[in-house]
């Protein structure tokens, strides 16, 4: 799981996509949105949860 960003990306923040540490989400920040997201199913999620 990595964290969704939303908004316009720094360069940091495009750095951080390229290596796998987040995704980037859009522009548009929603409460309805996901947070995070699964690399293994490709899928977003409200919360991380537990395992």
């Amino acid at each position: 799981m990595v964290p969704i960003l939303y908004g316009l990306p720094t360069e940091e923040g495009f750095e951080a996509a390229r290596r796998g540490e987040v995704k980037l989400g859009g522009c548009l920040v929603e409460p309805w949105k996901p947070e995070w997201w699964c690399l293994a199913c490709d899928a977003g999620f409200r919360t991380r949860g537990k395992r």
